[in-house]
C-alpha cells in the first residue's frame, strides 16, 4: 500500500520496488520548503533527471552507511537495498509536507502527526532514527501517541542528546555533520546493526 506522507511519485517507487514495508531502519528527517530533503533525495527516479553534483545531504546519507560510488541513483537504490554497513533495507521520508518549513518549536499537526504514525505502523521498521535540526517536538508526538505505543522500543537513543534522547543532529549543513557520524557510531558500538 503507498505510503501518504511521501510525494505520489516517490510513494509510487517505493511500494513498486517493495522498499516501503519491513526495511530494517527507517529515517525521518525534517523538511526544508526548497527543495524537500526526501523529495531532493528521490529525484533520481524523475524520468527527466540530470546527472548533478550529489547534493550534501544525500552524500552525507550515503557516507555514513558505506554506499560508494559516483551515480547518485545507483547509490540511492544502494542505500534503500542495504548496501554498505549494517544490515538490511532502509527507507528515508520526510516527517513533514512538501513546501512546509521546519516547525520550530511548535508540535507537528495532528493531522500529519496522524499520518505520519500511519505510514510507519504500515512501514513496520526494526529501527527507527529521528534526524531533526529544529523540529524535535515530532519525537515529542511520537511518544504522546496512543497509537506509536507499540513503537516506542524501536525508536533509537541517541547516546550524546542533552534534551531531546530520541532526535539525532542534522546530517549535513548547516549543523556539523559529525555530530550525526559520532552519534550513529556509538549505537553500532552498542550492538544496534544499522
Amino acid at each position: 500500500m503507498p505510503l501518504i506522507t511521501p510525494p505520489s511519485f516517490v510513494s509510487t517507487y517505493l511500494n513498486n520496488n517493495g522498499y516501503d514495508f519491513q526495511p530494517n531502519l527507517l529515517i525521518i528527517a525534517e523538511n526544508y520548503p526548497e527543495p524537500t530533503l526526501a523529495r531532493y533525495f528521490y529525484s533520481p527516479i524523475l524520468p527527466n533527471f540530470k546527472n548533478r553534483l550529489i547534493p550534501s545531504f544525500s552524500k552525507e546519507v550515503f557516507r555514513n552507511f558505506g554506499v560508494n560510488g559516483n551515480n547518485e541513483r545507483t547509490m540511492m537504490n544502494d542505500f534503500l537495498n542495504g548496501v554498505g554497513i549494517g544490515t538490511g533495507r532502509r527507507l528515508l521520508i520526510d516527517a513533514l509536507p512538501d513546501g512546509v518549513s521546519p516547525l520550530i518549536h511548535r508540535p507537528i499537526s495532528p493531522n500529519r502527526l496522524n499520518d505520519l504514525i500511519t505510514d510507519v505502523i504500515n512501514i513496520d521498521p526494526n529501527y527507527i532514527l529521528i534526524v531533526h535540526n529544529k523540529n524535535k517536538e515530532l519525537a515529542e508526538g511520537f511518544l504522546k501517541s496512543t497509537r506509536f505505543t507499540h513503537l516506542i522500543p524501536r525508536l533509537l537513543i541517541n547516546p550524546f542528546a542533552k534534551k531531546h534522547s530520541n532526535v539525532f543532529p542534522f546530517l549535513s549543513a548547516p549543523a556539523d555533520p559529525n555530530n550525526f557520524t559520532r552519534a550513529l557510531n556509538e549505537v553500532r558500538k552498542r550492538g544496534i546493526p544499522i
